[in-house]
């Protein structure tokens, strides 16, 4: 199967390539998952609904080939293939109905990301169709294909990164034209969305690794004759004493955007974190943690804090932040009667047992709530879950894994639902089949 991934991979970069190319390497790395999934119930109900249930069944493969053309200049890339929901046993593209996807549409062959890198002023430039959108631990990550330009150097002990990127192209696609009338490309030329970063990596010492990122976005076309931008400052922090982890990120998000599209001044922060510690002994493993996202307590639109969500890539919880069945999946909460949203405050502990080399069991409790909740007489309560999963490598590089939650809905489900409505409680399974390579 490698190889034919393998073969498939050069038919794609072939003919960008010289005669030298048959002497060039390349190597990659994936996975290709098959997933049956089934809910019974969901948070809110109509009364009159008989079946409460949904099921369905989805698969993914994703590849990333390196080409090495040389010693030190590669190009690296990522291919995702025939991400998509099956309906009625057709084959068809159901678009929209893999909506939760960040790949939306169910392709059946995607070349994502096309980049090169080679050595640059003593470190590595990177420059291409890159990914982007993560910083340090997984908390508030929303991993997505970007414009960039990355410069990473080591300087003694500390590693540091530079970054240019494009969020938006606004005046491109467009040649020199004799006449521009009508043509709205060559009137914005000042209307992009453009971002920068610095970030270093820093070991204090073999336990103790901080990860700062400073990131500012111009909002080249959100202001009428003001800037508009957001910065970012976010922190990362590793901590290893024997058995015992502990990671924790610390993020604050500023926005100052004058004389939005012509109307008021969007100025506002929002302050966010993240930690989990877990001990190892032996087969087992201990753990637990806690996520906060501020949330917003202004009816004035303009102090909304509603800025960013827990992120795509952050899913401790199979009902509530999975991508396939997440209630709360990379949302920045849920309304509560303010310009914005209520933000989230949860804690969750679990523990897992290896069984052998090859079987692994694991269990979770967590319980979230709304961080602001304005609405009168309406709880901050969202759920309590319990999810159990098993996993078994029954063969190199192939493992089923099987993933099963109760969710207890909170008394905000309750206390919003509708004439005709019901709060339920809800069971999750999902069960795959993942080849990794």
């Amino acid at each position: 199967m490698k190889k034919v991934f393998l073969v498939l991979t050069v038919a794609c970069v072939a003919l960008a390539l010289a005669s030298p190319a048959l002497a060039v390497k390349l190597t990659s790395k994936g996975y290709l998952s098959f997933s049956g999934i089934y809910m019974n119930n969901n948070i809110i109900e109509n009364e009159d609904v008989g079946d409460k249930s949904n099921a369905w069944y989805q698969m993914k493969m994703v590849i990333d080939p390196v080409l090495h053309v040389t010693d030190q200049v590669r190009i690296i890339s990522r291919i995702t293939v025939m991400e998509r929901i099956w309906t009625g046993g057709d084959q068809t593209n159901n678009v929209g109905l893999d909506y939760r996807s960040q790949y939306s549409g169910g392709n059946d062959w995607w070349i994502e990301q096309l980049y090169v890198a080679f050595p640059f002023l003593g470190g590595q430039l990177q420059v291409g169709r890159r990914p982007g959108g993560a910083w340090a631990y997984p908390y508030q990550d929303a991993k997505d294909n970007r414009d960039r330009i990355l410069w990473i150097r080591r300087f003694s002990h500390i590693t540091t990164l530079w970054l240019v990127e494009k969020l938006s192209e606004s005046d491109g696609g467009f040649p020199l034209v004799a006449n521009p009338d009508g043509i709205r490309a060559w009137e914005k030329g000042h209307e992009d969305i453009n971002a920068y970063a610095f970030g270093l990596v820093i070991p204090f010492s073999k336990n103790i690794v901080y990860r700062p990122l400073g990131y500012y976005v111009d909002y080249q076309n959100a202001s009428q004759g003001g800037n508009a931008y957001d910065f970012l400052f976010m922190q990362g922090l590793g901590l290893t004493f024997g058995p015992l982890q502990i990671e924790a990120e610390f993020n604050i998000r500023w926005r100052d955007w004058e004389n939005y599209y012509g109307t008021e001044d969007w100025d506002t922060h929002v302050l966010s974190g993240w930690a989990e510690g877990n001990f190892t002994a032996g087969p087992f493993t201990f753990g637990g943690g806690l996520f906060w996202l501020e949330g917003t307590d202004d009816d004035d639109p303009w102090d909304s804090k509603n800025l960013w969500g827990i992120g795509a890539e952050f899913q401790p919880l199979l009902l509530l932040t999975s991508e396939d069945l997440g209630l709360i999946w990379n949302t920045s909460g849920v309304p509560n009667g303010t310009s914005g949203s209520s933000g989230y405050l949860g804690f969750y502990g679990k523990a897992s047992f290896k069984l052998s080399d090859e079987m692994k069991i694991s269990g979770i409790v967590g319980y979230v709530e709304a961080d602001e909740m304005d609405l009168n007489g309406v709880d901050e309560e969202i759920g309590t879950e319990f999810d159990l999963t098993f996993e078994w490598k029954f063969m190199p590089n192939m493992a089923y894994v099987v993933d099963a939650g109760y969710l207890l809905n909170g008394d905000y489900w309750s206390d919003t639902t509708g004439p005709g409505e019901d709060s339920n409680d809800v069971f999750g399974i999902r069960h795959m089949l993942v080849i990794n390579w």
